[in-house]
Formats: structure tokens, C-alpha cells, sequence
């Protein structure tokens, strides 16, 4: 239903020259005493009558319903941030006018209590009637219909199986990078050979993408010409959800600025993946404008690159010059938990074979592909995953903190059965080497008899807050300092001795982070994106590209009130800007005449036109004149003051749309009119 009260209560707050024009276009002469209460009430029984309304309609053409569509997808917005979806068709000048009479029409209106700036909105009076018989979607961004064959899911070349591969290829590499930082021709031979079906369609793009989606979210460390993978990166990474991965490495693929682009990106892909059409390249281009007017956010130049590696990662497929979307990101996002488990066994293939080779679906869990990369070598990529398990890659998944029982575990969890004891016995070996010499980093705590006790026997002490090294002397890691002060006051223990360097890190003060930046701060920092839906439910748009106003059913009343010349120019100039609805609104008061324009040799006037809309807010300055090249050259401008230097005035102001300032000589001017307006656009 219409929202009346709120329609009213922007009208009442219209500038009083604004306010009592439209009331004498459509009522007629105001007679005094008069109330504005009553008259707004009687403007909205005139503008809600059934044949009043089918007039208002059918009077909209192609132009107007674009706009109007463009204001049901966007809510809310700035004059300025709006023309950006129709700078390519018109000017600013020829935008800002034709609002200005749809604001005459009672179309639009501006809501000043939308924010802490005015903002454009839909009329509240004609909303829900305009959604059901104007505003159409595929008037901004048109779509076609697509194929059933086309709908069909397909398997995208990126995924986070690929992603973990490639963790494993690295991790068996060294010198992999060029001056330039990217990867070397022998090292795109070889990802082009691992991963055949993968890399060999588009191997540049492809490849480069997964060096920055690596680089930009920190899971390497760039030393020279080594790629180095950062192991606590990765295993921060694998405890995120498969769609908080999935939106973090998508905003990546486009910039380092994952933290923006990365709800960006998510959520461009959700808006078309939900109305299953097909678009054209300048559709998409407007969506993203869109979602950048909608987020306050700078349009840039490189918004064709989003649709460049969307369709390089096959989340975009191509027919002729139509995109469609790949069903697959989203249903991937529907469906996170893909790698269902049966009695703790992940469903897919998996054999570790005697001879240390092991074959692995695509579809396992990528926690469980991060461990295989860092315990196991990356062999070829195909239908199934083919790694063998070295005493060189299970030393660093060692040294990324995995230990033979994890891996172990791990293996004969996936297996089905145990572990050859070939293999384990071998793992079993090469891990009491490994351990044989070993660092440890931390605080020394020297316990007396009594107090060892304690820390051995209360059951507050496990062995990740105290490892013990012999009777009295244990080993604590400095990040477990507060548990550890908790488990002593549990334990009764007070009055504790701490050394002068570690009371500033005391339960009170806030822990030191890593110096690995963690996901979770980016996630929680990440830009939230406010997206829109596109409705294609209704029938191909009507609207007409373009209406000629009959002025047949008024003629005759016009001659009927002995109009002047002036007066007939007056009325008939509302009825082509579709002001006038019916005979009944004709009327002495429709005709009012007024001084609006200077032009030509009338210096005189031009001085007074600019004087009047100078400093006043309810007026703009329409100003033409001619340039070097002498064509016409029209702008509205926000007139501040009119100034006299010598025997030349001149009127000074703002460009209304940059807000630059001008000084123009009124003696150069071949026009000025004064607009009137209460479309806030300052």
C-alpha cells in the first residue's frame, strides 16, 4: 500500500514556491485563507482518483521507467551517484532535468530523512502501483534467456583441491620465481605437466592466478627467487568454512585489497547466480556499477577485469557474446559440508599404497589435502590425486608441527585399514632421527619439591602448559602464561615470583599477536557489501520508448478561458512536460506568468535573473554560453553571489555537477533561466 503519511510529510517540507506551483498545477488557483494540511490533502484524493493515475501511467516512457527501475534496485540514493548508470546516454544537465520533472510528476521525490544528506526515492504515493506496472529489471540490465543444457552445472578448473596440489608442489621447490616475481618458464612447464587437465587451457592467466591468490593472502613468503609457504598460515586457513575460504581467495584473485573485493566479488556472483539468465557483457558492467553506487564506493577502470578472470576461472561461462553463470560457485557455497564422512571414513577413494605412492579423489576435505600436501610430493593431478609419501616430505610436515601419529592416524582413517607396516615402520624411523636433536623455545620454571608436587599431581597442570624436563625444571610456553597463572590459582599456589619481563604480559594486559596476520581479523574486518535481487518474473516491458502528449481533450478549454499568447505558451509548454492530467486542471492559476530567463542584448535582465537566484537554494542558474569554437555551451550551476569589477558583472558559483567553481562574465552569456528545483544537489 502507498505510505501517504510519508508522501505528505515530504511535501509539506518543499520550499513554499515549490510547494504552492505544484498545488496551482493540479487544484488550480490556492484561494485564501488556505491550510497546507488541507490542500495536500486534496492534491492526494486528485493524484489517487482511478483515471488520474491511469494518466500518470500511461504518460511514462522508456526513459522514465529506467530511471525509476534504476531507483528500485539502488533504494535510497545521491542525484550524482544515480547518473553514473546513464553518463553514457545523456548529459548531466539533460539527467538532472528530466528528475526534476519526474519530481513534478509526483514520481519521485527526495527524502530527507533517509540519511544524513537528502537522497532520491520513489515516490511513497505511486510505489506500489509503479512496481506492478512500470518498474522492470531488464530495462537497466538486460538478460536473455539461457539453455537448460547451459544451467547445468559444470566443474570449475580452480578448486581447493587444486589449491592444496599446488601447496605440495612448492613445498618440493625451491628456486621457483624470476627477478620480477613471477614464476619461472621451467616451473609453468611443470604445473602445466602436473596438472595437464587443468593448466593447459589459459596456462598464463591461470597460473598467475594462483601465484597472487597464494601471495595475496600471505600462505607464502616471497625470499628472493623462493616461494616459500608459511605453515601457520595454512593451518589458520583450513579452520575457516569452505565459503569464508571461498570469498577471501575470490576477492584475492583481483586484488591484494582482498578485504573489499572479496564480499565485492561474493556477492556480484550470488546476484547473478539467483536469477539463472544470461547477460551481456555491458549488463554485467552494470551490475558491478551498481553494487559500487549502492556501497559508496569509486568506479574503476578495471571493473572489465572483473569479468575477465571470473570467466579465466570458469565461475563465468561464455556462448556467443552472452555470460551465464557456472552453477557450481554457488551450490558449492549451499552445500559446505561436500566431504560427507561414514563411521569417521571420508567418502571418496584413498589407497596408500606398500611402495609409499597414494591415490586420492579431488573430493577430500581440505583440511585433511593441506596435511597430505605438507606430509606427501604432488605426482599428477587428473581424476585422481596421485602424491608419494618421501622421508623429505614427511620431515616438513614434521617441521610444520604434524607429528607420525597424526599422520598415521590420518592415513588409516582415510584407508579404511591399517597403515603397511612397511610404511609406518619407515615413518616411525624417520621420526626418531628427527626428534633425536631437538630445540625448544620458552621460560625455564624451577619448581621446590613441595610445589612439584602440585604441578605433577593436582590435575590443573597438563603437559601443553608445563613440559616437564626432569624432577623440578619444566618448560613453558610464553603464550601460556595466563593459563598457566589460572591453573596455580586453582591449585591454591599465590604470592608467585614472576620475572620483571613478563608481569607487563600479566592476565591484566592484552596478548601480543603473532606476527602472522590472521584471517579471522580479516574476516571480521572485511567490507560488508550490501547487495540487491533482480526480479525477471514479469512479462517483457511494455513501456513505450517514447510518448506523444494529445492535447486534444484540452484544447477546447483552453480557448475557453481567453488565454494570451503567453499564457497559451505557459500551459501548453506543462502539458508536454506531462504536468497536465486533465481539462479540469486548467485554469488562471496554471497560467501564471513569470520573468524566468534572460537572453540575447537584455543585459539588464540577465544581471536581475542572476541576482534573484543567487545565495537562494531553491533556484539554479541555467547558463549558456557560447566557447572558442562558438557552439553553446550549457550549465547549471549553484549561484552563489554576483559581483561588479569595473563596469562587468559577473556570477559566481559551483558547477552542479563536480561542485568546481566558475566565474562567468553576464555579458557573455547568450541565455540564463532560473530553475526552480528542490532536488537537493548540494
Amino acid at each position: 500500500m502507498a505510505d501517504i503519511d510519508k508522501w505528505k510529510k515530504i511535501i509539506i517540507s518543499l520550499p513554499e514556491h515549490i510547494f504552492f506551483d505544484l498545488i496551482r498545477n493540479y487544484l488550480g488557483d490556492v484561494k485564501t485563507p488556505f491550510n497546507k494540511h488541507d490542500l495536500i490533502e486534496k492534491l492526494a484524493v486528485f493524484l489517487r482518483r482511478e483515471k488520474n493515475i491511469e494518466k500518470i501511467i500511461s504518460l511514462i516512457d522508456r526513459q522514465d521507467a529506467s530511471v525509476l527501475t534504476a531507483l528500485d534496485i539502488l533504494g535510497p540514493v545521491e542525484i550524482r551517484k544515480l547518473y553514473m548508470l546513464f553518463s553514457d546516454k545523456k548529459s548531466y544537465y539533460d539527467f538532472y532535468l528530466h528528475l526534476q520533472n519526474l519530481e513534478e510528476r509526483m514520481l519521485i521525490c527526495t527524502d530527507k530523512d533517509a540519511a544524513k544528506f537528502p537522497l532520491l526515492i520513489i515516490s511513497p504515493l505511486f510505489e506500489d502501483i509503479l512496481k506492478e506496472k512500470v518498474i522492470n529489471h531488464s530495462l537497466v540490465i538486460p538478460v536473455v534467456d539461457v539453455s537448460d543444457d547451459l544451467k547445468k552445472e559444470t566443474e570449475t578448473w580452480y578448486s581447493e583441491s587444486i589449491l592444496f596440489s599446488v601447496l605440495s608442489y612448492l613445498l618440493g621447490r625451491e628456486q621457483v620465481l624470476k627477478l620480477d616475481g613471477n614464476f619461472k618458464k621451467r616451473i609453468k612447464e611443470e604445473l602445466i605437466e602436473i596438472f595437464p587437465d587443468r593448466m593447459n587451457i589459459d596456462a598464463e592467466l591461470r597460473i598467475d592466478i594462483m601465484r597472487k591468490v597464494l601471495k595475496r593472502l600471505n600462505l607464502v613468503r616471497q625470499e628472493a627467487d623462493i616461494f616459500k609457504p608459511i605453515a601457520e598460515r595454512w593451518k589458520e586457513f583450513m579452520t575457516l568454512s569452505f565459503s569464508e575460504r571461498q570469498t577471501l581467495c575470490t576477492g584475492a584473485f583481483f586484488s591484494s585489497n582482498y578485504r573489499l573485493y572479496s564480499s565485492l566479488i561474493d556477492k556480484f556472483m550470488k546476484i547473478i547466480c539467483t536469477v539463472e539468465k544470461g547477460f551481456s557483457k555491458n549488463s554485467l558492467l552494470k551490475i558491478i556499477d551498481l553494487l559500487f553506487i549502492k556501497n559508496f564506493l569509486p568506479q574503476e577502470e578495471w571493473r572489465d577485469d572483473i569479468i575477465k578472470i571470473l570467466s579465466g576461472l570458469e565461475y563465468l561461462k561464455k556462448d556467443g557474446d552472452c555470460y551465464y553463470p557456472n552453477p557450481t560457485y554457488l551450490s558449492k557455497i549451499k552445500n559446505e559440508n561436500s566431504a560427507v564422512t561414514c563411521n569417521g571414513r571420508a567418502s571418496g577413494h584413498f589407497i596408500l599404497q606398500p611402495n609409499f605412492d597414494i591415490h586420492v579423489s579431488k573430493s577430500i576435505d581440505f583440511r585433511d589435502g593441506v596435511m597430505l600436501a605438507f606430509a606427501a610430493n604432488i605426482k599428477k593431478y587428473s581424476d585422481i590425486i596421485f602424491f608419494t609419501l618421501s622421508k623429505e616430505s614427511f620431515l616438513r610436515a614434521l617441521k610444520a608441527g604434524y607429528t607420525n601419529k597424526d599422520i598415521v592416524e590420518f592415513f588409516s582413517r582415510f584407508a579404511g585399514y591399517p597403515v603397511a607396516q612397511n610404511v609406518k615402520f619407515s615413518m616411525e624411523s624417520w621420526e626418531k632421527e628427527y626428534r633425536s636433536l631437538e630445540f625448544s623455545k620458552g621460560i625455564i620454571l624451577v619448581a621446590d619439591e613441595k610445589k612439584s608436587n602440585i604441578i605433577d599431581n593436582s590435575g590443573y597442570f597438563g603437559s601443553d602448559l608445563c613440559r616437564k624436563l626432569c624432577c623440578g625444571v619444566y618448560l613453558i610456553n610464553e603464550e601460556n602464561m595466563s593459563a598457566l597463572l589460572e591453573a596455580f590459582d586453582k591449585a591454591g599456589v599465590d604470592n608467585i615470583s614472576l620475572p620483571q619481563s613478563l608481569i607487563s604480559d600479566s592476565a591484566e594486559a592484552k596478548a601480543e599477536k603473532s606476527h602472522i596476520q590472521l584471517f579471522s581479523d580479516d574476516l571480521r574486518a572485511m567490507r560488508r557489501i550490501d547487495g540487491f535481487e533482480l526480479d525477471y518474473n514479469k512479462k517483457a516491458c511494455t513501456v513505450p520508448e517514447k510518448i506523444d502528449v494529445d492535447f486534444s481533450d484540452i484544447r477546447e478549454k483552453i480557448q475557453s478561458l481567453n488565454f494570451t499568447a503567453e499564457q497559451k505558451e505557459v500551459v501548453f509548454e506543462r502539458i508536454e512536460r506531462k504536468l497536465i492530467l486533465s481539462a479540469e486542471q486548467i485554469s488562471k492559476g496554471s497560467a501564471r506568468l513569470e520573468k524566468t530567463e534572460a537572453r540575447g542584448f537584455d543585459y539588464n535582465g540577465k544581471v536581475r535573473i542572476a541576482e534573484e537566484v543567487a545565495g537562494n537554494l531553491g533556484y539554479l542558474a541555467e547558463v549558456v554560453e557560447n566557447n572558442l569554437e562558438g557552439e553553446p555551451g550549457r550549465r547549471l550551476i549553484k549561484a552563489a553571489k554576483v559581483e561588479k569589477e569595473g563596469n562587468v558583472c559577473y556570477l559566481k558559483g559551483t558547477l552542479l555537477l563536480d561542485d568546481s567553481e566558475v566565474t562567468i562574465s553576464i555579458s557573455k552569456m547568450s541565455l540564463i533561466r532560473k530553475i526552480r528545483t528542490s532536488l537537493v544537489a548540494y
